[in-house]
């Protein structure tokens, strides 16, 4: 039998009034200066294996930690985004290991408080910009994917 607490549920949402990202490439040492940041998107990757115990009746389900992979989309403002795209291909190109980058992503929350991830080793990739009409706005997107999350 499960069961719920309803006042739990009753509770107002809490609101984020600030968030930010930030890109740091690991490789240069330094933060990247990047096109307007329009959304973001953190989603935990796993798969689920499934045994059966000798002795036991039914299945048992086991969570595979496989990382994180990490959307970003927004709109063009300067050539920002073209430039950090240029940069990751000519490392590509040139038959370097990927650029690395840790993301950090800060949330403000009204009530004051703070909290901040840190996706580190994150690489960068599925660069899309979209130009669907002349008097429209270019936007972007890409993914990340990260091993890891630590809160920071």
């Amino acid at each position: 039998m499960v069961k719920l607490n309803l006042q739990r549920f009753a509770k107002d949402r809490v609101l984020g009034s600030s968030a930010t990202i930030a890109l740091y490439n690991t490789s240069t040492g330094g933060y990247v200066t990047f096109a307007e940041c329009d959304s973001f998107t953190a989603t935990r990757k796993s798969s689920q294996k499934q045994y059966q115990p000798l002795g036991q009746v039914g299945q048992r389900t086991q969570d595979i930690y496989e990382g994180w992979t990490l959307s970003f989309g927004g709109a063009i403002v300067d050539h920002s985004y073209d430039d950090i795209v240029y940069q990751i291909d000519q490392s590509a190109l040139s038959g370097a290991a990927n650029m690395r980058f840790r993301v950090t992503e800060t949330i403000e929350y009204y009530d004051g408080s703070i909290e901040t991830w840190v996706y580190p080793d994150t690489v960068l990739y599925g660069f899309e910009k979209d130009i669907s009409a002349a008097n429209s706005e270019i936007t972007w997107k890409f993914t990340g994917d990260a091993q890891t999350r630590v809160q920071g």
